[in-house]
């Protein structure tokens, strides 16, 4: 594949093309940015379907960052794997092309979204030796037009503008995240026209501030000398905090070592405070369950403690001046709880103010105990001082006992996977899923009756099939008794909606050298297991999910 010949652009062209840098370069968000990008591109072509896909150097795949046209919401959370489709191609080989009759087009994007694509433009977004991804025009004129030489040089200049415009507002973004503003944009995006636009360098809003804190890392780095494996450790923590926090519409304002302080804003802010931190609570036990292999020693004695507070008279502020700038929130409230944070431990994992506590506007998120006094002895501004509060933890769904020996209970899920290298994966996964999802995991609920019919039919009772597959899994297979070869064979035949999780080191086998009645395994989605990144995977595996009814 050779880059095609350039073009030579008019003055009108030209003109459009400064145009369209002027209002690029007035955008700030990253989100912002994407969508005027495609506007602008779709007006230089006359195309109304288009889409911006990004590189993922985590994932090393392909995913829908922006579009437009009449199937973009559709495209949100699909993902191109290196080497399928033709933006796989142009990512690859930094050539654009131009093709008016589409073929070997990546279809999963079409079949999910019931859009045909008919035509398409699809030019890389590169700086320098970096690739950042590609942008795809589609269907010029409702897919009645042809794309000409001109369109093509059009976009391959107006794609360089564009991937400025990507860097600097994905620096912008780093920016703010690096000094206390760490948000989706849409929940921070008042925050900073306030601060930085009006000339402001603070403002006074009721706040909700939550403290996490870790308990137990001291020793844990003390009997863990290598200083990757803490780092490690540490960063697991904290981009699960981060995660949870964002999920919940908050703002991760400070790191502090192993404890994080996180912000939250509006009429649900006491609501998703709590949300985080029960959130928190849970992801803390599937974080544990991964960091076995970090010691010889047993990590029991790592826990999670959180405060959280409501107060009308925090303030947000700046600090520093254009050359180093901070945000930051100070006020009574910031500080009682950092000393609520301190006092959760001894089973009471989660402490908040009444102020919070009378904020819960759903009464279904947790159980509560109190009210408790509280009071604060040692010296600084709030010692002396009593206080009301409320121990929380998530509630626990009652089990029914004869429901769960049932084998022709209906479950939404079943569970599948080798003791040696799925079990602790698949109860953090059980953990996450709980809420949404009735899931069969045979450690909990192993079906009375003769065994292999009783487990047979749990399988043909529920939708979905998911498999964990660790390295090796699948090397005992060829043994017709082996059990996790009945499970898949089963799910296959009874043609399930299976849906693989590979664990980290595992490769699917030649499917020639399985058996045949568990070889259509490998032609399933499979969805890569990571606990770095434990809620985008989540997400991902319930796109495969049938949903329960």
């Amino acid at each position: 594949m050779s880059a095609p010949a350039r073009y030579a652009l008019d003055k009108e062209d030209l003109q459009a093309l400064l145009d369209t840098a002027g209002e690029l370069n007035s955008m700030e968000t990253l989100n912002e940015v994407l969508t005027n990008i495609l506007k602008l591109a779709g007006s230089l072509c006359n195309s109304r379907a288009g889409s911006v896909i990004l590189h993922d150097q985590e994932r090393n795949d392909l995913y829908f960052a922006a579009a437009t046209g009449p199937a973009s919401e559709k495209l949100a959370g699909i993902r191109i794997p290196l080497g399928k489709g033709k933006a796989s191609e142009v990512f690859l080989t930094r050539i654009p092309l131009v093709e008016d009759h589409v073929t070997d087009y990546y279809g999963v994007v079409d079949e999910k979204t019931e859009f045909v694509t008919r035509s398409m433009i699809c030019i890389p977004l590169t700086q320098g030796e970096k690739t950042f991804g590609v942008m795809q025009i589609l269907n010029k004129g409702g897919g009645t037009e042809p794309y000409t030489d001109r369109d093509l040089e059009l976009l391959t200049r107006f794609g360089a503008q564009a991937t400025v415009a990507i860097r600097n507002a994905t620096l912008f973004e780093q920016m703010l995240a690096s000094s206390g503003l760490y948000a989706n944009p849409e929940v921070r995006q008042g925050l900073i026209k306030s601060l930085t636009n009006s000339g402001r360098s603070a403002i006074k809003d009721r706040f909700t501030v939550l403290f996490i804190d870790m308990r137990g890392f001291s020793q844990l780095c003390n009997i863990v000398t290598n200083p990757t494996k803490i780092q490690s450790v540490l960063s697991d923590y904290v981009l699960m905090i981060g995660a949870v926090v964002l999920r919940n519409e908050g703002i991760v304002n400070n790191v502090m070592g192993d404890g994080v302080m996180a912000i939250f804003r509006g009429d649900a802010a006491a609501d998703n405070a709590v949300k985080t931190a029960l959130d928190a609570i849970d992801g803390f036990e599937r974080l544990k369950l991964s960091w076995k292999g970090v010691s010889r020693f047993n990590l029991d004695f790592l826990d999670i403690g959180a405060g959280i507070t409501t107060d009308d008279e925090t303030i947000l502020g700046t600090i520093g001046d254009d050359r180093f700038r901070d945000f930051t929130v100070i006020g009574p409230g910031v500080n009682l709880a950092a000393a609520l944070v301190k006092s959760a431990r001894d089973g009471h994992r989660l402490v908040c103010d009444t102020s919070t506590y009378t904020s819960i506007s759903d009464r279904g998120l947790a159980s509560v105990e109190g009210p408790i006094q509280f009071r604060i002895e040692k010296r600084g501004p709030l010692m002396g001082v009593g206080y009301d509060v409320y121990y929380l933890k998530r509630f626990e769904k009652p089990a029914d006992a004869a429901l769960e020996s049932k084998a022709s209970e209906r479950y939404d899920i079943f569970f599948s996977y080798r003791r040696e290298g799925g079990s602790d994966v698949a109860r953090g996964l059980q953990q996450a899923l709980k809420d949404e999802f009735s899931i069969f995991l045979d450690v909990d609920r192993m079906p009375s009756g003769h065994f292999d019919t009783a487990l047979f039919k749990t399988i043909e009772s529920s939708p979905n099939f998911v498999v964990f597959l660790s390295p090796g899994s699948l090397d005992r297979c060829s043994d017709p008794e082996d059990w996790l070869r009945k499970e898949i064979g089963h799910a296959i035949a009874t043609k399930r909606n299976i849906v693989p999780i590979s664990l980290p080191g595992f490769t699917f086998p030649d499917p020639k050298k399985l058996a045949d009645d568990i070889a259509d395994v490998t032609r399933h989605d499979v969805v890569e297991y990571s606990h770095r990144y434990f809620y985008a995977m989540i997400d991902k595996l319930k796109e495969h999910l049938t949903q329960p009814e």
